[in-house]
């Protein structure tokens, strides 16, 4: 996520320079899980795509 950050603040040294911390903080706890929801939740998204598919049978 930081990574994200410094991207996108390339003016300055540090994110912490561009954004106020108390709303680095909060977009970051509200960013979940990662990228790879098969990793994260396997089930749930076999599940999903059993059901998407169902319907094309």
């Amino acid at each position: 996520m930081m990574q994200t950050l410094k991207e996108f603040t390339m003016t300055v040294s540090t994110p912490e320079q561009a954004i106020d911390r108390d709303h680095l903080l909060t977009n970051v706890s509200l960013y979940p899980g990662s990228h790879f929801v098969a990793m994260d939740e396997p089930l749930a998204h076999a599940a999903d795509i059993r059901a998407f598919f169902a319907g094309l049978r």
